[in-house]
């Protein structure tokens, strides 16, 4: 892991977020389920991906590495974990920013789409950073 990996893999990992909600989205859709919101959706996924690397995810890596329990696999937890977490965040904020309610229930089931996100990104860090799986 050097440090020219490491920067690249900080300014490419995020952007595995929009990426993946747009397949998913087409793949579940079975069409091009977008028009005029691709640009702002993939905008908001960017902010809080990089967000969510920046306020949390580096402070665990540094944390991981200390300990010595830096590798793919516990960065691929933690990021699921904190993608989990951010995720909801993003929906309570999109939620009060359209002005419509929160619902716990659904709050709970579509974060769930964040443990998906957060692995993605962490795992996509953690490749092209370099490390390895043990």
């Amino acid at each position: 892991m050097n440090r020219t990996r490491i920067v690249l893999a900080a300014f490419l990992a995020p952007w595995a977020a929009p990426i993946s909600i747009v397949l998913g989205a087409t793949i579940m859709a079975g069409e091009w389920p977008f028009h005029y919101e691709l640009p702002l959706l993939v905008m908001v996924s960017v902010v809080f991906s990089y967000a969510g690397l920046f306020l949390f995810g580096f402070p665990i890596m540094y944390g991981l590495r200390r300990f010595g329990l830096i590798n793919v696999f516990t960065v691929s937890v933690a990021g699921a974990l904190l993608g989990l977490i951010v995720f909801g965040a993003f929906l309570i904020l999109f939620s009060l920013a359209l002005g419509s309610p929160v619902k716990i229930q659904a709050l709970f089931s579509d974060s769930l789409w964040g443990l998906g996100l957060g692995f993605v990104v962490s795992l996509s860090y953690a490749k092209i950073a370099g490390l390895t799986w043990r």
